[in-house]
């Protein structure tokens, strides 16, 4: 499993690669939708104008370690709950 960290309005998130491409945001010492990556998707009435989100893919193959931008990304976001 590999991971990156980004940091997100002073939020620290960590970005889990799971394998079959799926992406997973885990928001570390809170339990919160992240709302700077809501706020992206444009739904009439609410924020947001469309910014595809971009993420960092990092492929390491021997030698040759490649770095690609995709937005092409599935991402699950859960909460612990009582």
């Amino acid at each position: 499993m590999a991971y990156h960290s980004t940091l997100v309005k002073n939020t620290l998130f960590i970005i889990l690669s799971v394998g079959g491409g799926s992406v997973y945001l885990a928001n570390i010492g809170h339990h919160e939708c992240p709302n700077t990556v809501l706020q992206l998707v444009p739904i009439p009435g609410l924020r947001g104008n469309g910014t595809p989100v971009k993420f960092l893919l990092k492929v390491d193959n021997d030698d040759d370690i490649k770095v690609r931008e995709t937005d092409a990304i599935d991402i699950m976001f859960s909460m612990l709950g009582t």
